[in-house]
Order: structure tokens, then C-alpha cells, then sequence
């Protein structure tokens, strides 16, 4: 006889001591809108057990388009998790991959990935203790992740080749001036974060708060930037007046201590996000219909916005329409598309999607001419 539970119960006890999982979950990252909403129309495959969309902290399997510098970093961040995923790729192979699932996405072979990862769930399932009839939690434990072996992978030499590449900017007149920061053109007093946003850092800086303990190293020339790896602790250094920023060699000793390396599109994400105040940016239109070009990465510090890329994935709307969907305050659904317009996975509906790539060059040739437009039409 089988014992079942009410509420959300992801194993079922059976007589003779055997755990069967019944309930499954899937986390996206970097898929485009097309696919994305395919992977979603999957899940309901009668084929399939009980699978739902998960914001990605303890899916059963996380599935990631690796075929970009962020996305890759993505992965090789999610495999020293220890996390399952599977890499979404054009390539034919990669190294030490467990799952890998090839471009054009195909419904069913996504099917027969997902019907896997239920017979390793199913199969490494514990079985319940002894004279007790109770369901075993489940804890978002995976099965132990491949061996990170990522160097040569294709798309890893193509995100180490980008990140190393220079963004292009205006070549120095002389050494004196290549040390320069340059000063934000803004009535208000020039901070940190409105000098990224506004593309004006063209030199390795630092800036600093000893009291804090907290460092934030930004190299735009590197498409990088090092801190601590948690995004809440930094809004404090981008709110810091651009006076404190001191220009440095990015080989700096000094430079190397204030954290790991990461994506500087990371941090144009979450300068955006503190900049915006409760309304979109003066750049972006508040009557239009906003939609998600592709899946993002949630981060973990902001779980709220699983909700809101879920309604924006479904339909696309304004700002209001966005937040009825989502049943999340209008502010948290306008600091969301300004952040994820700067990284480029939001668009105006029926206009042309930003371009897939998520370099920083992009990025901030996007934000420059974004900006551009606002103090045009500032001054009109």
C-alpha cells in the first residue's frame, strides 16, 4: 500500500522499504524567448512525471546556454556547486559535460534528458527509515557533479578569448591622461555607479571602504570586475563619490585581494538595479510593453524576480500590466527591466531584441547610447 501526503511532497513512501521521487524541478539560464517557452510547453509532456519551473537555488536540474562569456561563467559556477546541469550548446561534445543538449532546441530530446534525470533521482532515491511512515523532505540535493574540467572546452576558449580581449575606447594622448578618470556629465555630484552606467570609466580603478572592510576593483578594459562575491554589500561602494575612485594597474597586488574575478556585466546588472529608484530609467519608455528575449539567471539575493521573469515570459506588458502578472509592487518589476535591459534580456514588444552577447563591449556601447538619448531628451 502506499502512503501519500498532502502539501508540496517530493517523495512517496512505498511498502517494502522502496522511495519512488514523484516531483521534479528545472531551472533555465540564458535560453532565448523561443526556446525558453518551448522548455516550459515540455514539462507538460505526459511522458514526463511531475515537473515545474524553479527559480534555479535547488532545481533537479539547471540548464544552461553556455555558448556566451556570462553563460559559461554561469556554468562553471553552477558545477563547483555542485549542481546538475546541462549545457545547451551548439558544439557536438564537451569535455566531462554528464547532459548535454544540442541547438535547435528539440522538444523531445529534451524530454528523454529530463525522463533521465528522474531514473538517477529515482534510482539513487533513500528509502524511508524503518517503522516510520513519513515522507522524506526533499533537501535539493543532485547527484555529484562531473569532475570541472572546462579548458578545453569550446565555448570556455571562446569566453577566456573575450574576456582577455580589450573593450575598444579611445586611446590615451599620453601617459599622464591614460591615468585619468573621466568626470560623469551629470548636474548632480558624479558617484561610482553613475559613472559605469554612463560608460565613463575607460581605466582600471579602485575604490574603497576600509570601514566596511569591502573593495571593488572595476576594469572595463578586461570586461571584469573583482569584489566579494554577494551583490548587496557592494551598493555601498556605488553610491561612493567618483572622487574616491583611484585609477590602478589591474596587475596590482593591492587588486587581487578584494575578490575573484568576475563578469563586469554582473555589475552593470546590479548598478542599474540600485539606480533605479522605483521607476525605469529616464531612458526607457514607462507607456511601452516590455518583454523577456531570453531566460535569465536569477540571482539568489533576489529571488522575487523568478516571479516577475515568469509573467514577463508568459505576455509581454507594461510596467503595471507586468506587476498584476507577477503579483510584485510596480517597483520591483520597474528596477527589473532596467537591470536586464542593460544586460540585454528585455526589449520593447515587436522591436528588434538586443543582441544576444553580453560582453561588456556591448553592454556599454549600449548604455552610452542609452544615455545619450536620455540627456537628449533632457535638454529638449
Amino acid at each position: 500500500m502506499c502512503a501519500r501526503f498532502t502539501g508540496r511532497c517530493t517523495w512517496t513512501a512505498v511498502a517494502g522499504g522502496v522511495s519512488l521521487k514523484t516531483f521534479f524541478t528545472l531551472a533555465l539560464s540564458g535560453l532565448d524567448e523561443a526556446d525558453a517557452r518551448l522548455a516550459i510547453q515540455t514539462l507538460e509532456s505526459p511522458k514526463l512525471g511531475q515537473w515545474s519551473l524553479s527559480e534555479g537555488s535547488n532545481s533537479d536540474l539547471l540548464i544552461i546556454d553556455v555558448d556566451s562569456v556570462w553563460g559559461h561563467m554561469d556554468w562553471v559556477r553552477a558545477l563547483a556547486e555542485g549542481r546538475r546541469c546541462a549545457a545547451y550548446t551548439q558544439e557536438a561534445s564537451m569535455r566531462d559535460c554528464e547532459l548535454l543538449l544540442r541547438k535547435p532546441l528539440d522538444g523531445e530530446a529534451l524530454v528523454d534528458m529530463l525522463r533521465q534525470v528522474q531514473g538517477l533521482d529515482t534510482q539513487a532515491a533513500p528509502a524511508p527509515s524503518p517503522g516510520h511512515g513519513k515522507s522524506t523532505p526533499h533537501d535539493g540535493a543532485s547527484s555529484p557533479a562531473p569532475e570541472l574540467v572546462t579548458a578545453h572546452h569550446p565555448a570556455h576558449a571562446r569566453a577566456t578569448a573575450e574576456t582577455s580581449e580589450p573593450v575598444p575606447h579611445p586611446a590615451p594622448a599620453t601617459p599622464e591622461t591614460a591615468r585619468e578618470v573621466k568626470q560623469a556629465p551629470a548636474a548632480e555630484p558624479a558617484t561610482v555607479a553613475s559613472m559605469l552606467l554612463a560608460g565613463d570609466l575607460d581605466v582600471s580603478v579602485l575604490v574603497e571602504d576600509a570601514s566596511a572592510g569591502l573593495g571593488l576593483h572595476i576594469d572595463p578594459a578586461r570586461g571584469q570586475y573583482r569584489a566579494a562575491p554577494q551583490l548587496k554589500p557592494l551598493q555601498a561602494l556605488l553610491e561612493l563619490p567618483a572622487s574616491r575612485l583611484e585609477p590602478v594597474d589591474a596587475d596590482d597586488p593591492k587588486v587581487s585581494h578584494v575578490g575573484p574575478e568576475q563578469p563586469l556585466v554582473r555589475l552593470l546588472w546590479y548598478a542599474a538595479l540600485c539606480a533605479s529608484d522605483g521607476r525605469l530609467a529616464p531612458h526607457l519608455d514607462p507607456e511601452a510593453a516590455w518583454k523577456l528575449t531570453r531566460w535569465p539567471q536569477i540571482e539568489r539575493e533576489f529571488p522575487r524576480h523568478f516571479r516577475i521573469a515568469t509573467a514577463m515570459m508568459k505576455q509581454a506588458g507594461t510596467v503595471d500590466e507586468i506587476a498584476t502578472a507577477a503579483k510584485s509592487p510596480v517597483e520591483d518589476v520597474a528596477g527589473f527591466i532596467n537591470a536586464y535591459y542593460v544586460a540585454g534580456y528585455v526589449a520593447i514588444d515587436g522591436a528588434e531584441a538586443p543582441t544576444g552577447d553580453a560582453s561588456a563591449a556591448t553592454v556599454l556601447s549600449r548604455l552610452r547610447r542609452s544615455f545619450s538619448k536620455a540627456d537628449h531628451q533632457a535638454a529638449s
